[in-house]
């Protein structure tokens, strides 16, 4: 399974990111970000060298960056006359993420809500929906193979109302390698619901049931996730899952195009 859903651009990086997974795997600094191919140690890899990757594929991440290098970082990208976001970096850890999350998740979703089964071999037309449904929400999708946990160690978490039309997703996968001191943490993203199910603490659910696969069947030791500084609501949403904002570890999407990549 492959499956691109997306602007040109976005295909094309999920496709850079799926055929080179497992040159991620084995390369010391470089991570897999999903969307893109990533470095989660700019100085092990080389700035040159992201900057070469980025021109070559139109985007390139910047995972768990010290915020010291990134001003420097944003002007030598800026200099090429390339675009760097930045989101601020929110962690939980097992041991306080875990209780409040499951907490969360004890309570079950929304009456007439129901999860769907994306585990094992889901059906390409599942995830295909799934992209649909990112991109509706204003989210730069992942390719389905990513989706359905082929490329990396990652489950798809999806609600359902009784029409069976989807309401709310998340994700969770392990996105560094054996060589990376962030080894055994799990990301968490993909957090999005429909517009008509807004206001009903859904977002928190979702994302608390990521939380909770993260550290009970993926085995991370550290839950992280990317929250823009204006996105008030998903601030409010990780926080409420057990997880505060990281004093100075950020993340970053470059693109060779004058628009922000995702929200």
């Amino acid at each position: 399974m492959r499956g691109y859903f997306g602007t040109e651009l976005q295909q094309r990086l999920q496709r850079r990111a799926d055929e080179l997974a497992g040159t991620v795997v084995n390369t010391p600094g470089l991570c897999n970000a999903g969307r893109m191919v990533s470095t989660d140690d700019v100085d092990r890899v080389g700035l040159e060298a992201c900057v070469a990757m980025l021109e070559a594929d139109g985007g390139f991440g910047f995972r768990l960056v010290h915020e010291d290098r990134t001003a420097a970082v944003s002007a030598h990208l800026a200099a090429r006359g390339h675009r760097l976001d930045w989101w601020d970096t929110f962690m939980g850890s097992a041991d306080h993420a875990l209780a409040v999350s499951k907490r969360i998740v004890a309570q079950g979703p929304p009456q007439g809500l129901f999860h769907i089964d994306l585990s094992g071999n889901p059906a390409e037309a599942c995830l295909e929906r799934v992209q649909v449904f990112l991109a509706e929400n204003g989210l730069a999708p992942f390719s389905r193979s990513t989706l359905a946990g082929e490329t990396v160690n990652g489950r798809t978490l999806a609600l359902v109302d009784g029409h069976g039309d989807l309401v709310a997703t998340s994700f969770v996968y392990m996105p560094h390698n054996s060589f990376s001191p962030f080894r055994t943490y799990a990301w968490g993203g993909l957090a999005a619901v429909s517009p008509a199910h807004r206001g009903r603490s859904l977002g928190s659910y979702i994302n608390a049931c990521a939380a909770v696969m993260a550290f009970e069947q993926l085995a991370a030791t550290v839950f992280y996730e990317q929250v823009a500084t204006t996105n008030v609501p998903s601030r409010r949403m990780v926080e409420a899952c057990g997880l505060t904002l990281h004093p100075y570890l950020k993340s970053g999407l470059a693109s060779t195009g004058a628009e922000k990549f995702t929200r």
